[in-house]
């Protein structure tokens, strides 16, 4: 049996256990973006304009926020997902860990041999388009489309984006649901 279908038996039998995964992903999406609001508004940069930024102050934000995001998101995370993925392993029938087992082994031989190299390929840039577009509108229907960088505050930038976001989920994420549920009954007949 090749590892694809192999793969995808497994994820036929057992897809129920992704859920608690995937709700995980939204769920630390979420504390992210609400982390990076708190650190922002906490440290004070949330009134801060482009004049009062520099190269050191950029660096010294960016290291703050790691460690803030770190601490309060990635290590949680981390061990939600290690203590999560011990249940499902133990939930698992013991002849179906013995076979996951059996085909790790033999792609960790796989890897060990030399592969013909693969070309990279870039991803879409569509999201990020769909973002600026909606982010334009908005600062013009705000009526700042002419207004200098240094009169607008960090925050401001920050919540416009957010809703750019926001509203690309609330009109595109039900239409991305619909076609992923498509696809995956697909892939599991």
């Amino acid at each position: 049996m090749r590892d694809e279908t192999f793969w995808k038996l497994m994820v036929k039998k057992h897809w129920v256990k992704i859920i608690p995964f995937a709700i995980a992903l939204v769920f630390i999406f979420i504390g992210g973006v609400l982390v990076f609001l708190k650190f922002i508004e906490t440290e004070g940069y949330a009134l801060w304009t482009f004049d009062d930024w520099s190269i050191w102050r950029v660096i010294v934000f960016l290291f703050w926020l790691c460690i803030w995001e770190l601490l309060l998101v990635g290590l949680p995370s981390a061990a939600f997902f290690g203590i999560l993925a011990g249940i499902m392993w133990y939930l698992l029938p013991e002849e179906d860990r013995t076979e996951i087992k059996e085909v790790r082994k033999k792609e960790e031989e796989k890897e060990k041999k030399p592969l013909a190299k693969k070309s990279a390929q870039g991803g879409g840039g569509g999201f990020s388009v769909l973002i600026t577009i909606i982010f334009l509108i908005k600062v013009a229907l705000d009526g700042n489309f002419d207004t200098t960088f240094g009169n607008l505050p960090l925050i401001y930038f920050v919540n416009t984006t957010l809703f750019a976001i926001f509203w690309i989920a609330v009109v595109g994420g039900p239409i991305v649901l619909i076609v992923f549920i498509i696809w995956f009954r697909k892939f599991l007949s």
